[in-house]
């Protein structure tokens, strides 16, 4: 399914309880969570996040009772083979964070991509819920940071105001320094600083990300898969394109850039930490919301 006619769903009111399995989420988490919003809101179920495809009631067609409860359940999945089973369940969004699906032609009709957003679509976005304010004083808010998340909260506080009166009152913000805890970085600088072995800049991005829903589990699988590209460059004795299984534009951007800054024995103790993460979060060995400074901490 394109998202296009999951839009149309929606907005036609026709969601029955259906399931879905959203793509590429790294792509534009923001559009990913804004569509569950919408689910909610026509549905009138209430969110379930749930850490084991187990939590989720499987669907019998042939029993008299249904699944009776009002929940939304949401699934973070890295694992392909869980997805070819969403016929099992209703009411269910599978959040794949693994690595592109396809060629998966029995579940094709449930799959979403998630498109990557453009700048300018992040720009159209911010002047139309903004309307009322001066373009410039939009554009200032757009050089402090493009987080879509942080960037929906200070446009939720314009909305409050009637239109004839949000220029002034957002020059009021900026006077009162509404904006200053906002720097111009967003999840991707603060994943490359890691990769970087930028301890200080790590940091201090963090520290700023964590005032907006930082998703512990993207951060995770962003770290997991960047430092996985970087071990297939530089603990292979002969690496291109082809052998790493990398674009040739990616492959020649991380071998410029990420390659180096950790030994050979951190970069495999920093992936056995990555791969060891999700058992730890599901054991409650480490709370989800404590996952990202534990990984900060490890690695740097």
């Amino acid at each position: 399914m394109k998202i296009e006619e999951l839009k149309q769903l929606l907005e036609s009111n026709q969601y029955k309880n259906q399931s879905f399995i959203f793509n590429e989420y790294k792509n534009c988490p923001f559009i990913v969570h804004q569509y569950i919003d919408e689910i909610l809101k026509i549905s009138n179920l209430e969110i379930k996040i749930v850490e084991n495809v187990n939590e989720i009631p499987i669907n019998n067609p042939n029993s008299f009772i249904s699944t009776l409860d009002n929940l939304l359940y949401v699934y973070y999945c890295d694992d392909e083979k869980i997805l070819r089973y969403i016929t099992n369940y209703e009411k269910t969004i599978f959040i794949y964070t693994g690595k592109k699906l396809k060629d998966i032609l029995d579940i094709e009709q449930y799959i979403i991509d998630i498109p990557k957003i453009e700048d300018w679509q992040i720009k159209d976005y911010v002047y139309t819920r903004g309307k009322g304010v001066e373009n410039k004083d939009l554009d200032y808010l757009l050089s402090l940071t493009n987080d879509l998340f942080r960037l929906e909260k200070e446009l939720d506080k314009i909305e409050i105001f009637e239109e004839n009166y949000r220029k002034n009152i957002f020059k009021q913000f900026i006077e009162n320094g509404i904006f200053n805890d906002l720097i111009p970085y967003n999840t991707f600088d603060f994943i490359e600083a890691i990769i970087k072995r930028k301890k200080d800049k790590a940091f201090e991005i963090y520290s700023n990300l964590a005032i907006s829903e930082i998703n512990e589990m993207g951060i995770i699988s962003l770290l997991y898969s960047n430092f996985r590209n970087v071990i297939k460059i530089q603990l292979s004795p002969n690496p291109t394109p082809e052998n790493t299984e990398l674009k040739s534009n990616q492959f020649w951007a991380i071998k410029k850039n990420n390659i180096g800054f950790y030994s050979k024995d951190e970069l495999l103790q920093i992936f056995n930490l990555l791969t060891d993460i999700d058992k730890k979060i599901k054991t409650g060995e480490i709370p989800i919301k404590n996952s990202i400074d534990y990984l900060l901490l490890k690695i740097l």
